[in-house]
Order: structure tokens, then C-alpha cells, then sequence
């Protein structure tokens, strides 16, 4: 499920689901070396945040996912500008910190 409202500046977004996974495996094969045949439970995962265009052309954002059971906390930037003939580009930014030391930072441009 999916939906953002938008409130002047503010942006609200949330998307909210469930993780499925299925393996394709010889169960057989398995069983004759006594081991489990390999499963992956199904899980709730979650990207919900809010956004703050401080301009037109600039947003900061903050939020929570929810994903292969960890939780992170991400935040980040965006920054377009037009290049010409109608197209735009976008610097960006974002990061996250998230259970048992995943965290990380991600930036670039997007054409």
C-alpha cells in the first residue's frame, strides 16, 4: 500500500507492504543430507517519511524503513536544476543508520 499527501511545502509518503520470498530448491536433496530445506520468512517492511521543500527545487527529508527486519533511520537532500530543452537533473544525498551497525551514505546526480 501507497500514498503521499502533500500539504503546500510538507510531503508526507508512505509505502507499506509484505516481503515475500520463495526458493525454488530439491527439497529431496536436502532431506538426504539430513539438512532443513532452506525457507525465508514473510515480513512487514515499511518506508514511510516527510518532506520539506525548502524552495522549489530543494527538499530535505527524514523517515523510517522497515527492511528485511531491520530498522533504519534515513534522512537526505535533492537539489534539481534544469539543463536545457526541458530536462532536469538533481543532486542528492541521503544516508541511514540502522540496527547493528548498518549504516551509510549515498550521494550523486541524477540525470
Amino acid at each position: 500500500m501507497e500514498g503521499e499527501l502533500y500539504l503546500n511545502r510538507w510531503i508526507l509518503h508512505s509505502h507499506v507492504g509484505v516481503e515475500t520470498a520463495r526458493i525454488n530448491s530439491n527439497a529431496a536433496l536436502f532431506n538426504s543430507l539430513g539438512l532443513p530445506a532452506p525457507a525465508i520468512p514473510n515480513r512487514v517492511f515499511d518506508d514511510v517519511s516527510v518532506s520539506y521543500y525548502v524552495t522549489d527545487d530543494f527538499n530535505l527529508h527524514v523517515g523510517h524503513d522497515l527492511t528485511e527486519g531491520t530498522h533504519f533511520m534515513v534522512w537526505g537532500s535533492e537539489y534539481g536544476f534544469a539543463l536545457g530543452g526541458g530536462r532536469m537533473a538533481a543532486l542528492f544525498t541521503e544516508g541511514w543508520i540502522g540496527e547493528g551497525g548498518n549504516n551509510g551514505a549515498l550521494g550523486g546526480l541524477r540525470i
